[in-house]
């Protein structure tokens, strides 16, 4: 069932109602795109200026400085969306996260609890048919970690700013239906990752783990009335993917293990792809126990 608008998420958007108009969103998408284009060709200029070729990150070759200078890249997003907010809607990127920020960190807790507790779970039993690949050295790897968590982080909070924080709340202060504001930005956050080229037959397999990923961070924000459970969920599942086990072929400079396929062995990224979005529900439900437990 879709979640309805809420008191908590009602007090979520309320700043958004100020300014509900579609056309001061659409020009806000357009400004943010803008920023963050400018900022990442600023980033990566600079990467190669140093030497860096941040290309190499998606083929799989990338070092862990290439693949860091990719997330340092988001930074712009940040800059983008708290921008778009404020010159369209007059809002305050702090508010953009919730109106209270201990509920904020109560639920970032939660829910990257439980997302952690069940990933470090299914990533142990898939060694039982699946045996990960060395990749950074151990020293290396934590000598890295520190910047490797807050660029990670970084990352995930720029895309629920802008899809959770942003659009959402901005759609909902329009429209009140759910099949609005919660489906139209998980389906573009799911688009967004079609990649043919790259994920061949399973490019739109990709599309519907993303989306998937979407509507669960789009459910928990209107439940909770905060992105602190999205950015939790978000930042957890991430950093678990890119620091720990991630697929060979893609974005793996930072990460100590490596998967033993690559992304175009079509079958065993399907089979990974179908586990991700049991992993996705699965882990949903237990915060949700979690939630009601607590009497949240």
């Amino acid at each position: 069932m879709f979640p309805r608008i809420s008191p908590r998420f009602e007090a979520y958007i309320a700043p958004a109602r100020i300014h509900p108009e579609i056309w001061r969103l659409l020009l806000g998408v357009v400004l943010l795109v803008a920023v963050y284009l400018v900022t990442s060709i600023l980033v990566m200029a600079t990467g190669r200026g140093f030497g860096l070729d941040p290309g190499a990150v998606f083929e799989g070759k990338g070092s862990a400085a290439e693949t860091a200078l990719i997330l340092l890249s988001f930074v712009g997003l940040v800059l983008g969306v708290a921008l778009a907010a404020r010159v369209f809607q007059q809002r305050n990127l702090s508010g953009l996260f919730g109106p209270d920020p201990a509920e904020f960190r109560l639920h970032f807790a939660i829910a990257a609890t439980a997302v952690l507790t069940l990933g470090v779970l299914v990533q142990a039993l898939s060694l039982a048919y699946s045996q990960p690949q060395s990749h950074l050295p151990l020293l290396t790897w934590l000598a890295w970690l520190p910047i490797s968590l807050t660029l990670i982080l970084i990352q995930s909070a720029s895309e629920e700013l802008l899809f959770r924080g942003y659009l959402q709340t901005q759609l909902a202060a329009r429209f009140r239906s759910p099949l609005v504001w919660l489906l139209l930005p998980s389906l573009l956050f799911g688009m967004l990752h079609y990649d043919p080229s790259g994920y061949g037959p399973n490019a739109w397999l990709v599309v519907a783990d993303t989306a998937l990923f979407g509507l669960v961070a789009a459910d928990l924000t209107a439940r909770t009335g905060n992105l602190g459970a999205a950015i939790g969920l978000h930042f957890v599942n991430n950093a678990m993917a890119i620091l720990f086990i991630a697929p060979t072929g893609d974005m793996n400079g930072l990460a100590l293990n490596v998967t033993a396929f690559g992304v175009n062995d079509w079958d065993a990224m399907r089979t990974a792809l179908l586990s991700d979005m049991a992993v996705i529900v699965v882990g949903y439900l237990v915060y949700l126990y979690l939630m009601r437990r607590r009497g949240l």
